[in-house]
């Protein structure tokens, strides 16, 4: 088929972004008694409809603030379901009415990257708190203490070996890293957690029912979770997506606009909601970890969907995904942050451009909010050209991309 590759590369690449969706759904599962197979079953369906249709390695990644709100309020999954449907309703009106087009005009180049820098640090933040701050086994099996008498965590004696092995495996074509250190897991936890930890990971597939939220549940997830969540979507999951798209390749990334990605996921947490699915989005650091870990086509999501829907129809897959230390996937997601915020590199020669970059990831560490350090971006964006110090045209996604020349070297052509 062209267009797509179903290779030990695509595969390998396929599972590059593991790091961060398995840690969100498997805490949403314990924590907030959510259906694991309606996560994995309707994640799996989005992205096999994602590789058909862009036909390149496209994340399907939860909505993370939303996800961490609700996780820190122990809210009940119906209460996520209504964020999803608002989040769906809300995007396929921005796809239908051509305003996520427009919106995205918004977006100079500098303050894209100043996202993908601020995206890519927070990962590397929730990475670190997967290896220091997490039990060795989801559900809190494992909670060594660590070296004793001196305070170190049990996961960082996972994760400095399992660094050293992503590591030595990233040029190796014949063993995928995110392969090995993957299986790795799941065998290293299997081992530590033994029988009792496997037999309470065994979920078999409970076929997900329809589960409309309450009125005063739509009402209070629109302020909470959606409201906050909504600028973020646009700029990482939208603009940034798009951009980051273009980076890696080209012109063959000519499906993926602002419209079509707010369309697939409007699509995808409208009808997965109210079944009681993950709400999802996409993702430019999600990209970034399909291609640097090999996926080039749209194979990788397609063979990634179908590893969804076996986790959640075949009765045991899912023991494999609760297995997987927490610190495994934190290096995976420490690794990928990291490679995400190099995309910066082309702003170097650009002193200005480079100021608002760095603004925007500065501004969104400093608050812990992407919303609010976009919105700084964009004001320091539009000063700059007044003040007669910077003028930069506003980013649309086309071919002529600044930073495709530098992706293209960092990670091969989309062919290779």
């Amino acid at each position: 088929m062209r267009g797509f590759r179903c290779d030990r590369q695509e595969f390998a690449g396929a599972l590059g972004d593991a790091g961060t969706l398995l840690p969100i759904a498997i805490a949403l599962v314990i924590q907030n008694g959510m259906n694991p197979t309606a996560i994995f079953l309707f994640t799996g369906l989005a992205y096999l409809g994602v590789g058909a249709y862009y036909r390149l390695p496209i994340p399907v990644q939860p909505l993370k603030a939303v996800a961490a709100t609700v996780l820190a309020m122990g809210a009940s999954p119906s209460l996520l379901v209504a964020a999803g449907i608002w989040m769906g309703a809300l995007e396929l009106l921005l796809a239908w009415t051509g305003l996520a087009d427009r919106l995205s005009r918004v977006f100079t180049l500098p303050v894209v990257r100043g996202i993908q820098v601020a995206i890519g640090l927070f990962m590397v933040k929730s990475g670190w708190h997967m290896v220091a701050g997490s039990p060795f086994l989801p559900g809190g099996s494992g909670m060594a203490a660590g070296m004793p008498g001196r305070g170190v965590p049990a996961g960082i004696f996972v994760a400095i070996p399992a660094a050293f092995l992503l590591l030595g495996l990233m040029t190796n074509h014949r063993l995928p890293a995110s392969l090995v250190l993957l299986g790795a897991g799941v065998v290293l936890g299997g081992i530590v957690g033994g029988p009792a930890q496997v037999r309470a990971a065994l979920h078999g597939p409970s076929w997900p029912a329809p589960a409309l939220p309450t009125a005063g549940e739509l009402v209070t997830a629109l302020p909470l979770l959606v409201l906050p969540q909504l600028p973020l979507t646009l700029g990482n999951a939208v603009v940034c997506t798009a951009a980051t798209a273009r980076d890696y390749f080209g012109g063959a990334a000519n499906r993926v606009t602002p419209r079509a990605l707010c369309a697939s996921q409007g699509l995808a947490n409208l009808l997965g909601s109210v079944f009681g699915a993950l709400p999802v989005c996409h993702g430019a650091g999600g990209l970034t970890a399909h291609v640097r870990f090999g996926a080039r086509t749209g194979g990788a999501p397609i063979l990634l969907g179908l590893v969804f829907i076996s986790v959640a129809l075949v009765p045991g897959a899912s023991a494999l995904v609760f297995l997987i230390p927490p610190a495994v996937l934190g290096v995976l997601l420490m690794y990928i942050g990291i490679e995400h915020a190099l995309l910066m590199n082309d702003l170097l020669g650009n002193r200005e451009g480079l100021f608002i970059c760095l603004s925007v990831g500065a501004a969104a560490v400093a608050t812990g909010r992407i919303d609010v350090a976009f919105l700084l971006g964009i004001a320091v964006a539009w000063w700059l050209p007044r003040s007669g110090a910077f003028q930069e045209p506003p980013f649309t996604p086309g071919p002529s991309c600044p930073g495709e020349g530098l992706c293209a070297h960092l990670v091969g052509t989309p062919g290779s």
